[in-house]
């Protein structure tokens, strides 16, 4: 699905020459398909990293560590403070 987004993305940057430096540059070395698989995989680590974010640990008001709910089950409210201490 990544694939098919970014081959629409390559199609749009080849017409209207305005694509990234990094996207130019790997269009002039590789085919437009290989181009799509490697920027398909450059914004699958971008989007695993900003969900992998997520369920880091965060210090609420109070300063106290806590998860954020998604990451937690059967937390009371938004936030749950750690069993690892402040």
């Amino acid at each position: 699905m990544l694939v098919s987004g970014v081959i629409a993305v390559i199609q749009h940057a080849q017409r209207s020459g305005e694509a990234s430096p990094w996207l130019a540059a790997l269009l002039k070395r590789k085919s437009p398909k290989l181009a799509a698989v490697a920027l398909a995989n450059k914004t699958a680590r971008i989007a695993w990293k900003t969900d992998a974010d997520r369920g880091s640990l965060h210090r609420d008001i109070r300063g106290r560590r806590c998860i954020e709910f998604g990451q937690t089950r059967g937390a009371p409210g938004p936030y749950r403070q750690s069993r690892f201490g402040p």
